[in-house]
């Protein structure tokens, strides 16, 4: 089957948000881009962004890991873009996937110390140190995005350029080398399977938590003097991103302006899509609106059910919505859903079937199950329903094209 360029920006841009709640972590996206080595083609390549989406996805053991990336103004202009990059950059822009600036400088910084993701990087953040101590302070925070044959790899705390002797593979959420003689406290050991359900969960650990002045802004709502600006214009569809904090006011990232406080923050969470225990999707439930999932609704399941969920799941089976501050799910599908109660991560946990019309209030351990090996699970959760590998996980640049090809054809 042909390989189209087009297929793969798709699908990249499904793994691209500026939404803090689902993106795992930030990177420069010229940085990326500009890696000729990693491939050894044109000077500028928004394919590698699919490279580095696969890297991470290996890093953390996540076929659905999400980015967020930064685009300075030097990139957006850069003439040896073709005109088919050049359109497609202007649509993340514009749908606010990527976040905007005149320069980069310290953004990517500032953003993962407001947030605690990781840096994924290739130049050395080093010279931000006073504003940021952690940079010296805690290393591995900083992944740095390497190359190895037919691929990228990334490494906690490597200096640029510094290659490690021996063989880098991906482990969990870190990067070892074979000379390495310990690294079992290093890989994710999945519990062993439960016969009750498919699949447990252990949370995401976070590379780090939010500085105290992240987590203050994070935790109010932010709009921006242009009613059109895609990252905090009244009318974005996305979570919020982070604010930029310019002489120490809440700015506006892409238009350098001050923000207005527009009260607390909605609450907001995010939802894997699992199916045969691999992550297929994530997507967040805000208070704006419910959120249906089924063989076709707003979440649709359909491409990846084989006959027999097609035919147990309803079109749309279940809504997701926030009551209260809290997650709520209600039966649709007269089939029924099950939802399976946890106190805490790992357990096997007490089943409760949802039938047309009942509502259930999710706690933070709970799972539904709308088909056997179908499952939605908090997004925040590390998926595990057998023994994890790297070779698991789903490629970005390998299988966008078969994607495709199923979209087409549904």
């Amino acid at each position: 089957m042909r390989f189209e360029v087009s297929r793969v920006m798709d699908t990249v841009e499904q793994r691209l948000t500026t939404d803090i709640t689902l993106a795992q972590a930030v990177v420069d996206l010229a940085d990326v881009a500009r890696f000729q080595e990693l491939d050894g083609g044109r000077p500028v390549n928004l394919l590698r962004v699919g490279m580095v989406l696969d890297a991470l996805a290996q890093y953390l053991l996540d076929g659905a890991a999400m980015l967020y990336p930064v685009a300075g103004r030097e990139l957006i202009s850069d003439q040896a873009l073709t005109s088919k990059e050049r359109m497609v950059l202007g649509r993340w822009l514009d749908s606010g996937r990527i976040e905007a600036v005149p320069m980069v400088g310290d953004r990517v910084i500032e953003v993962a110390d407001f947030t605690g993701m990781p840096v994924i990087a290739r130049r050395n953040y080093r010279q931000y140190a006073d504003r940021f101590p952690w940079l010296g302070d805690s290393p591995e925070r900083v992944l740095r995005l390497d190359r190895r044959p037919g691929k990228a790899v990334l490494i906690p705390g490597a200096e640029p350029d510094s290659a490690p002797t021996g063989n880098v593979r991906s482990v969990g959420r870190y990067a070892t080398t074979a000379a390495t003689p310990d690294t079992g406290d290093r890989v994710f050991q999945p519990r062993a399977r439960q016969p009750q359900t498919r699949v447990s969960t252990r949370a995401i650990e976070p590379a780090a938590s939010p500085s105290s002045l992240g987590a203050t802004l994070l935790a109010r709502s932010w709009r921006c003097s242009e009613d059109l600006c895609p990252s905090f214009g009244a009318d974005r569809e996305l979570g919020e991103p982070v604010p930029r904090l310019l002489k120490g006011v809440p700015s506006c990232p892409r238009h350098e302006r001050p923000l207005t406080d527009a009260g607390s923050r909605p609450a907001e969470y995010p939802v894997a899509v699992v199916i045969e225990d691999t992550v297929r999707l994530r997507f967040p439930v805000t208070a704006a609106a419910p959120v249906h999932v089924g063989r076709d609704a707003d979440i649709s399941l359909k491409l990846w059910l084989h006959e027999g969920a097609s035919s147990w799941i309803a079109d749309r089976h279940l809504t997701l919505e926030i009551i209260d501050s809290g997650l709520v799910v209600t039966g649709v599908g007269e089939n029924g859903t099950v939802v399976w109660h946890r106190g805490g991560p790992g357990e096997a946990g007490e089943s409760v079937r949802l039938y047309e019309g009942q509502r259930y209030a999710l706690g933070r351990h709970d799972s539904i199950e709308l088909y056997t090996g179908v499952e939605l699970v908090p997004g925040n959760r590390r998926v595990v329903g057998g023994p994890v590998s790297a070779r698991d996980v789903l490629s970005v640049l390998a299988d966008a094209p078969t994607v495709a090809l199923r979209a087409h054809s549904s």
